[in-house]
Order: C-alpha cells, then sequence, then structure tokens
C-alpha cells in the first residue's frame, strides 16, 4: 500500500507540476526515480503477498498456481529496480552539479 501511495503521489505531483518540471529537470528525474523504485517493490511485495496467501502445503497445485505469476513478476520487478539504479548513476554528475548552484538571493 505504501508504494501504490508514494506512485499516486509523485505521479500527481508530475501532473501538477508539468508545466514548471521539464523532462530532463532535476525535479522531474527524482520523480522518475521514486516512481521506478515504488513500482517495483510495490510489484514484488503483492506478488510475494499473493503466494504466501495462497501455500497449502495440502494443495500443491494452487500453490504451484499461486507461485506461477510470482515468478513471472519478479523479472519485472527487478527491472524496474534495476532501471532506476541505472538512471541514477547515470545522472548523477548533473544532479549533483545542479544542487551545487548558488540559489538566487531572496529580496525581503
Amino acid at each position: 500500500m505504501i508504494g501504490i501511495m508514494v506512485i499516486v503521489k509523485l505521479a500527481g505531483d508530475s501532473i501538477k507540476h508539468r508545466r514548471q518540471d521539464v523532462w530532463l529537470s532535476p525535479a522531474s528525474i527524482y520523480r522518475l526515480l521514486g516512481i521506478l523504485f515504488a513500482f517495483g517493490i510495490t510489484l514484488r511485495c503483492s506478488a510475494e503477498a499473493v503466494s504466501l496467501w495462497g501455500w497449502n502445503p495440502n494443495d500443491p497445485i494452487a500453490t504451484g498456481v499461486y507461485l506461477t505469476p510470482k515468478r513471472m513478476i519478479d523479472p519485472i520487478a527487478v527491472a524496474c529496480g534495476i532501471t532506476a539504479l541505472m538512471t541514477y548513476v547515470l545522472l548523477e554528475p548533473g544532479m549533483i552539479e545542479q544542487q551545487r548552484k548558488e540559489p538566487f538571493p531572496l529580496d525581503m
């Protein structure tokens, strides 16, 4: 549930600020990383929960039915995590440079 909440919040923020944040702005990249990580965790944990709920040592066929989708979802979840990590590593120099810039002084 927490992963779904994070995905909905970050997607909503992306839609709300779509005019301010261009595609490769630091805020958009930050949201994309968060969505990828949350999506991977949500897929992985939900598949594991379904397989645990369907576990029945007295009925191995039903257990196999619940374990098969889990095994098919796991590579997708891992791909989301690896994609997020690759995006982070490739864009880290630009993000660090952007974060080191001096902010504009406030005239109060």
